[in-house]
């Protein structure tokens, strides 16, 4: 069997591939070795039911709840918990993490539909655990892998979204650009490139041929990318073992960046939204990229490290 660029795939190259993805890239494990790792930080995740024995993230754990959910374990919910704060594949692998399940919906006769009422409940329900924490251990950060404009509850959400400002929490979606100006996107890596290197990333892969034809609509002045694609998680049906993504989507892009976040308050608890999104923009790379002979301009990509030092 052949992969990309016609590299034979084998066992053993599978293997290295999954290693590969445990990495979040860009120079987050030098950040790791250098203490930087969210210690002392909380996390509070909204997704879809988490599987919460796995090696990946059980130490994390702090709290578990469900709102307007199904029972049950998703690979949605392992997947996002292991990028955030996994122990391996994780941006903040010391941070606590609060979760909450929501289905942000439910079924009807003719299948499934949104509501994204249960969205703003369970944002209000983190402020309320928040409350109840030391002012040491407070959840700075909210990772919820999913948009909320034009939706049945949006207006609930993005009042919710204004509450847990006020009470010193990001909340980061995948409508970033609602309550916080700027677009959130993923990066693109083939299975065998560098996580590190910043030249190994191009446009995600479900939005690469949107960008090739229309490259003005994606600023660098507005769009914020971090890695996506090419990642390996915690699976959500065992304890130990590990699933991979080649092609993610804007689920992987959230984790990452709240994650990301969590560092940053770590280095200065004081932070805001308002002041890390300047700061990321400020500090990102701008790249050049060539396809089919034509330049292209991809970014603002997150530097993770310049990012860290300019606190």
């Amino acid at each position: 069997m052949r992969g990309y660029n016609g590299k034979l795939i084998t066992s053993k190259s599978c293997d290295e591939i999954m290693e590969l993805g445990k990495n979040p890239g860009l120079g987050v494990r030098t950040l790791h070795e250098m203490g930087y790792t969210g210690s002392g930080v909380s996390i509070a995740i909204i997704d879809q039911g988490l599987n919460p024995d796995h090696i990946e993230y059980a130490d994390n754990l702090m709290g578990y709840e469900y709102v307007h959910s199904f029972k049950g374990a998703s690979m949605h919910g392992s997947a996002v918990t292991s990028i955030a704060v996994g122990t391996n594949c994780g941006v903040a692998p010391d941070a606590d993490v609060y979760y909450i399940s929501s289905t942000f919906g439910r079924l009807t006769p003719i299948g499934f539909r949104y509501d994204l009422s249960a969205m703003a409940d369970s944002i209000d329900r983190i402020c309320e655990i928040n409350e109840l924490l030391p002012q040491e251990r407070k959840i700075r950060v909210i990772s919820i892998s999913m948009g909320f404009e034009n939706m049945s509850g949006g207006n609930r959400v993005k009042e919710a979204i204004d509450r847990a400002n006020e009470a010193g929490i990001f909340v980061v979606t995948t409508s970033t650009e609602v309550n916080y100006g700027f677009i959130l996107m993923g990066l693109g890596r083939e299975p065998f490139g560098d996580p590190d290197d910043m030249e190994s990333y191009m446009p995600g892969s479900w939005w690469a041929d949107n960008f090739y034809r229309s490259p003005d609509w994606y600023s660098p002045d507005r769009m914020l990318l971090v890695p996506m694609d090419s990642r390996t998680y915690g699976s959500f049906s065992t304890t130990d073992g590990y699933e991979y993504c080649s092609t993610g989507g804007l689920s992987w892009s959230v984790p990452y960046l709240a994650g990301m976040y969590a560092l940053c308050v770590q280095v200065k608890p004081d932070i805001t939204p308002e002041e890390f999104i300047e700061k990321a923009f400020e500090t990102g790379i701008q790249k050049t990229i060539v396809h089919d002979g034509k330049e292209y301009t991809l970014g603002t990509i997150v530097d993770p490290v310049i990012l860290i030092e300019s606190f």
